[in-house]
């Protein structure tokens, strides 16, 4: 199933078949209970549950409804929890927990909220965001959470387990030596999502909206003062997992050369072999070429700007393929499919794309 959603406050399921020489689209039902535009879908990793995120504050937890009759739509979901904060504010972002027990979701109160989604209720409010958190990814293997906020900053914390609160993973920096460099813009991206992802081992991190080269904070003052910018500065920043609790992580790699903001990475679930050398005269036993040391695999992921996608893997710089034009509007979300061999992509327009891999 593939589950939409935008500002009509509506939640769309539809059933996906591009296997053939001719696509398929069929349409399975309408979920509506929000009374706001709906910012975000999500589907939980062990259970036909689904998770939306809307304006209206509200985060609903949709179950199917087998053996219900004389409907007209295909299938039937109803809500099984609803989920809402103190303060009621839009909802930008949700990950899942790996086991689908907890949910975490990013407000525009600036706080990230942990949920217990078995009993509906809130475990855990983290206040630390000076502005709207805009992103959350849940780490695979349970041991990070990662947040972005229009604040230019990245938090990550630890998941700790027996009612142990989550707290930051990276140490504060006394002040006599601390230096502020901006890898991220504030408010200027033109858009209230910044979907960063986590690889599918848990090794990587990949974290849109990035500046380079980075920039000292007054030197930034100073160029913003003259109106003196550089259209090719954006990036995506690769950081290991490993090496967060370090305190000034450094990214492992910089995907750069956008000449708009990256908003959104999506990571193929997938791993796939490393590809040989292209030279017909390297040696066999040549190890491939690659940029990141993972043990011999490499993963393919789809970086979004306002208007172009481009695909990546782990292997080398340059994208595998660009796509532009493709839609009216900008892109504000993108997913793959649970095999890896689709990526959807959600446009402002009204319109999904599918590309095939």
């Amino acid at each position: 199933r593939l589950a939409t959603a935008g500002g009509d406050k509506n939640v769309r399921l539809w059933r996906l078949s591009y296997a053939g020489p001719t696509p398929a689209v069929d349409y399975l039902a309408t979920l509506a209970r929000h009374n706001g535009a709906v910012n975000c879908v999500r589907w939980s990793p062990v259970a036909p549950v689904l998770a939306s995120a809307s304006d209206d504050g509200q985060i609903i937890l949709w179950t199917q409804n087998v053996g219900a009759d004389d409907l007209p739509d295909a299938e039937y979901w109803s809500p099984s929890r609803l989920l809402r904060g103190p303060s009621g504010g839009d909802v930008y972002d949700m990950a899942w927990s790996p086991c689908g027990g907890y949910l975490a979701s990013a407000c525009i109160d600036r706080s990230v909220r942990v949920w217990e989604t078995r009993r509906g209720t809130c475990v855990r409010t983290i206040p630390n965001h000076d502005h709207y958190v805009q992103g959350v990814a849940w780490d695979p293997m349970n041991r990070v959470i990662a947040s972005m906020a229009a604040d230019r900053t990245l938090r990550l914390y630890s998941v700790a387990g027996n009612g142990a609160p989550a707290v930051p993973l990276i140490p504060v920096v006394a002040p006599a030596t601390k230096r502020t460099w901006r890898l991220w813009p504030g408010e200027e991206t033109g858009s209230f999502f910044r979907r960063l992802a986590f690889s599918p081992d848990g090794k990587l991190l990949f974290v849109p909206t990035g500046l380079w080269p980075p920039t000292d904070a007054a030197a930034a003052v100073t160029a913003s003062a003259t109106n003196e910018t550089d259209t090719e500065s954006r990036c995506v920043y690769v950081f290991a997992t490993g090496g967060l609790q370090q305190p000034s992580p450094t990214p492992l790699l910089c995907i750069a050369g956008f000449k708009e903001h990256p908003l959104i990475v999506a990571v193929n679930p997938r791993a796939y072999r490393l590809r040989l050398p292209r030279s017909s005269s390297s040696p066999p036993d040549t190890p491939p070429p690659r940029l990141l040391d993972l043990p011999g695999y490499r993963f393919v992921f789809a970086v979004l700007t306002q208007d172009s996608v481009r695909f990546y893997d782990t292997q080398q710089r340059q994208p595998l393929a660009v796509l532009e034009g493709l839609h009216y509007a900008r892109y504000t979300d993108a997913a793959w499919t649970p095999r890896g061999d689709a990526l959807v992509m959600a446009s402002l327009d009204g319109y999904c794309s599918v590309m095939a891999v």
